[in-house]
């Protein structure tokens, strides 16, 4: 920077000089090229290029917590699995299943039975061979585990057939099995372990104090890896991690931007993953107003889902008519409707045409949900008009719970965490564990254990859909995302999934300095 500052100096005095010697006649000067001290080579240097090259990536880590993806915490050390551990199949950004660990499996008894056929030549991170009483092991866990046991309530039995085959028994038939199973494998043996044995693309190294992701010599997949060490700072919680990040310290970090409350500064990349994550509106039908699926689906329509997801959940999210994420491929794009305010408010007119006298509907959400708060304070806004008045109660989260237990209610703002075969029963069915709403139809029971259970999703979902639309028994309102966050123009490629951040990462691109300039 010194030799650019001289080389604009004499420059300038030259121009000064010539301009003095020719009485100002205005002729030619000479080409800089022509200068003595021209280079061409520093003429055209790129500085900002060089800073934006990082010396080392780094991710934050809570030091003395496990990492086993089966019972580690939510956050960092769940993300950092994703570079550890791989599982049987891995929902991509459709929430399609792809094959990983399992190389096939067959479908037996109408959906009763599956056997998973494991991938041979694949190695732990201690070099012994995965077999099928590993992934047997790993699943039997997580049938009572709190992240996955619900999601495999259906499951009978878990069976290792051999060492290259895995049997799964179910209570009941499920034709999108697959879709469940993007769970990390781990080495039976190693679960109490601190850094459990993985598959995956990194190792993770520990030397002193320090603690490193190393990169997998062995690893089945080959792929080619865009940093050989990804060092680990130790971070004790969820706003230190923040801190690194804001710091630089750390060069990636996933978050909810639209349910979060934290401040970021500083420049950054963002790319979001969708997520099965839904934001609808619970119904109580015992209240008799709500028990007529006319009004149900009049206010359903009088929803503006768009501004919700680009205004209120800031476009970290998908507006959504029914409960598959629009990114799905079964998502029924033919049958949502935009959203019109004359046509809906038409329609709810229509719906209470019949009802006498002023109504009043209670809609309760969890307090602690800022941007929850504020969605439905504009629903409730909407949905008020002529002699119907809807009246937001915001509470505490127990108390918030309590209340939907015990059914006081009237409409609710709720949040759950689907899963990718999109089986809504326990919402919706007769007697389902979240249907807090008291509705029971024998024909919605019907369409969902046929969707359930048939082998034609794509063509089912129109008949489920058709129901759906006709009983509207809660009011999807949108589907989140989990954003991705780099710090500018450090990282490309990257294509994050809900399930793994970090999936693909063979096709992520981050330039480091070279080791002179790093200290290194």
């Amino acid at each position: 920077m010194k030799k650019n500052f001289q080389r604009n100096v004499y420059i300038g005095l030259l121009i000064v000089l010539s301009l003095l010697l020719s009485g100002c006649r205005g002729e030619e000067l000479p080409d800089e090229e022509d200068l003595p001290w021209y280079d061409e080579e520093e003429q055209t240097p790129e500085p900002e290029e060089t800073e934006k090259r990082l010396s080392a990536f780094c991710l934050a880590f809570h030091r003395g917590e496990t990492l086993d993806p089966v019972t580690c915490g939510e956050g960092v050390q769940q993300q950092i699995g994703g570079l550890l551990y791989e599982p049987l199949f891995a929902l991509d950004e459709h929430f399609q299943p792809r094959l990983v660990l399992c190389e096939r499996y067959d479908v037996l008894d109408e959906g009763m039975t599956y056997v998973f056929h494991i991938r041979p030549g694949v190695h732990f991170s201690d070099g012994s061979e995965l077999t099928a009483a590993d992934v047997a092991a790993t699943l039997r866990r997580c049938l009572t585990s709190e992240r996955y046991a619900a999601r495999l309530s259906g499951v009978r039995s878990v069976t290792a057939q051999g060492t290259d085959a895995v049997q799964i028994q179910l209570h009941r038939p499920h034709m999108a099995l697959e879709a469940l199973l993007d769970i990390p494998i781990v080495k039976a043996g190693t679960e109490s372990h601190a850094v459990p044995a993985g598959t995956g693309p990194y190792l993770c190294i520990t030397d002193g104090d320090a603690v490193c992701l190393r990169r997998n010599e062995d690893w089945w997949q080959g792929k080619p890896l865009p940093v050989e060490e990804i060092p680990l700072l130790d971070a004790k919680d969820a706003d230190t991690v923040q801190y690194l990040f804001t710091s630089r310290e750390v060069h990636a970090y996933a978050i909810d931007l639209a349910g979060s409350t934290a401040v970021l500064t500083g420049s950054f990349d963002c790319v979001d993953a969708p997520t099965p994550v839904m934001q609808y509106i619970g119904v109580n039908v015992a209240h008799p107003l709500l028990s007529d699926s006319a009004v149900r689906c009049a206010l359903s329509a009088a929803i503006d889902r768009e501004t919700i997801a680009s205004g209120y959940l800031s476009g970290h999210g998908s507006a959504a008519d029914f409960p598959i994420a629009p990114q799905s491929s079964l998502y029924p794009h033919g049958f949502s409707k935009p959203y019109s305010p004359e046509e809906s408010a038409a329609a709810l007119r229509g719906a209470l045409a019949g009802v006498e006298g002023r109504q009043t509907l209670r809609l309760l959400v969890n307090e602690e949900g800022g941007e929850k708060v504020a969605i439905a304070q504009f629903i409730a806004q909407a949905l008020s008009q002529g002699d119907l008045e809807i009246i937001v109660t915001a509470l505490p989260w127990a108390e918030y719970m309590a209340a939907l237990e015990a059914g006081d209610f009237d409409l609710y703002y709720g949040e759950v965490k689907l899963t990718a075969d999109w089986d809504i029963a326990p919402l919706v069915g007769t007697g389902g564990t979240l249907n807090y709403g008291g509705y029971t139809d024998e024909t919605m029971d019907f369409v969902l254990d046929g969707f359930r259970s048939s082998r034609y999703r794509e063509a089912d979902v129109s008949g489920f859909c058709t129901i759906f639309a006709r009983e509207c028994p809660i009011l999807p309102v949108a589907f989140g995302s989990v954003s991705l966050l780099t710090h500018r123009d450090t990282v490309s490629g990257a294509s994050p999934t809900a399930a793994n951040i970090f999936w693909n990462f063979s096709d992520w691109t981050i330039p480091l300095r070279p080791a002179e300039e790093s200290g290194g």
